[in-house]
């Protein structure tokens, strides 16, 4: 398949990588073994670089699909919030995650329940902003004005996260 530009979904080797924690290669033994179904590349161009791959795709190869955990990435898009947020929020034990070995990668997975859990608990800045229909600058300096305080260091973990029970309706 031949596109304009790149388009949402997809991604550069290189950022498929990064995105998916693997290596090129394993992206590229994938493409060349037929196994992933989304591959395309920019029109015009006849590089490497040009060619664009599904991460989802490859994670989902890499990690296989287990449907009681998440991964960081997907929990982070289910929270509203970034992957080094997710990264964080595990390191310190914020929420609790298992490490899954699979196809030679190590993995952190978080449990469907630890997620909801989380999720019922505590609510980041963005995703707050989203639920009010606010821009999130008025909603911290609104709660910064009511003494609500984030429940964690936003500079460990790349967020503002706050308690859902210290918010008023």
């Amino acid at each position: 398949m031949t596109v304009d530009s790149k388009t949402y979904g997809l991604d550069t080797l290189r950022d498929a990588a990064k995105k998916a924690m693997c290596s090129q290669a394993d992206i590229a033994r994938f493409i060349v073994d037929g196994r992933l179904q989304c591959v395309a590349t920019l029109k015009g161009n006849r590089d490497y670089g040009s060619i664009l791959v599904d991460e989802s795709e490859v994670r989902t190869l890499l990690y296989g699909v287990d449907a009681t955990t998440l991964s960081l990435p997907d929990f982070a898009e289910r929270g509203g919030f970034g992957r080094q947020a997710a990264q964080a929020l595990v390191k310190y034990g914020h929420v609790e995650s298992v490490s899954v070995v699979c196809s030679g990668h190590r993995t952190a997975r978080i449990s469907l329940s630890a997620a909801t859990a989380f999720e019922e608990r505590y609510v980041s800045l963005g995703k707050l902003s989203r639920e009010r229909g606010e821009h999130f600058k008025t909603v911290w300096k609104a709660l910064k004005e009511q003494g609500v305080r984030p429940a964690f260091d936003p500079v460990e973990v790349f967020a503002r996260f706050y308690r859902r029970s210290d918010l008023q309706a």
